[in-house]
């Protein structure tokens, strides 16, 4: 075990601060564009099957998917890691909440839905 612990102290050690917030920064864009693009189709599809039930469109969740959007491009001008694991963790907060709304909202009718997809 002390082999691996002094592998890590040793990768670790070749990182500044300076490049650990900059890699830090990437990871994190490129997760809440990978959120977002899970975020966006998981309405896209919940709206298609919202629209074979005759049940209205989604509009509301967009907009709160869209603040996301504006906010994500910030994650690279933040000062610290501090600001930038706060703003970080809105953009994953409304990003998840989404979702999880999305699916407690909408779990009978999709429950429902793909019931008689796999039924048939």
């Amino acid at each position: 075990m002390e082999f691996i612990d002094s592998i890590f102290l040793l990768i670790g050690a070749g990182f500044s601060r300076d490049t650990y917030l900059l890699l830090t920064r990437i990871q994190g864009i490129l997760w809440s564009i990978a959120n977002t693009a899970i975020v966006f189709y998981f309405l896209k599809i919940t709206g298609l099957i919202r629209i074979i039930h005759h049940r209205k469109k989604i509009r509301f969740r967009y907009f709160f998917l869209m603040i996301t959007v504006i906010l994500s491009p910030f994650l690279l001008f933040t000062d610290s890691g501090t600001v930038f694991f706060t703003l970080e963790a809105a953009i994953y907060g409304i990003q998840y909440t989404i979702l999880l709304y999305t699916l407690v909202l909408e779990r009978k009718m999709l429950m429902n839905h793909f019931r008689g997809l796999f039924n048939n």
